[in-house]
């Protein structure tokens, strides 16, 4: 028989991994620098991204060792919701949180806000940066800005919780990290 093309390649999308069932085929890819989880059904029905509700997050399959199975465990965090351990039903589309990483100090994820910006490089080329702040994040210089980024050696620095950022936003300080190239948030190119 000969090779048939199951997921052709695409110049908007990076395909970075690939989880495969009786009766869904689930890729990881990033577009626009966001990584995201893809369920193709087998039956020919509309592949969809697993939405998460946030913006700016960052999602991967975890251990899937059973091949005849609806659900895919999914590890999901972003810069306001701890490291979260999901079951994901393929079919439902219903999730189930089997673990959340617990945050000390009466942390509420829904005091804070998550924000995705694009900033223009010196060549026109667009960099994303994600925002973490306490309420809506503002833009104008007007409050104290923590910057965080690292692109080097196709290493992403995905939007993930960080316990010591908290404090920095509770105090008024706005937390963002630039994807600058290097890491491939974009691509390889």
């Amino acid at each position: 028989k000969p090779f048939e093309t199951i997921l052709p390649g695409r110049d908007d999308a990076m395909l970075d991994a690939v989880e495969v069932f009786e009766d869904f085929l689930v890729y990881g890819e990033r577009i626009q620098g966001q990584r995201q989880l893809r369920v193709v059904p087998n039956d020919g029905s509309a592949p969809y991204v697993i939405d998460f509700g946030e913006s700016v997050y960052t999602a991967f399959s975890g251990q899937n060792p059973e091949f005849k199975t609806n659900n895919i465990r999914v590890v999901y965090s972003s810069m306001k919701t701890p490291k979260t351990v999901i079951d994901f039903n393929m079919r439902t589309r219903e999730k189930t949180i089997r673990k959340m990483d617990e945050v000390q100090g009466g942390f509420d994820t829904t005091n804070y806000t998550t924000k995705r910006l694009w900033a223009t490089g010196r060549d026109g080329t667009k960099i994303p940066i994600s925002l973490m702040s306490r309420g809506e994040p503002t833009t104008d210089g007007s409050t104290p800005l923590y910057l965080y980024g690292y692109g080097s050696y196709g290493y992403a620095m995905d939007p993930w919780f960080m316990p010591s950022w908290i404090s920095l936003v509770d105090r008024g300080i706005t937390v963002a990290i630039a994807h600058v190239r290097g890491g491939e948030e974009m691509g390889r190119s």
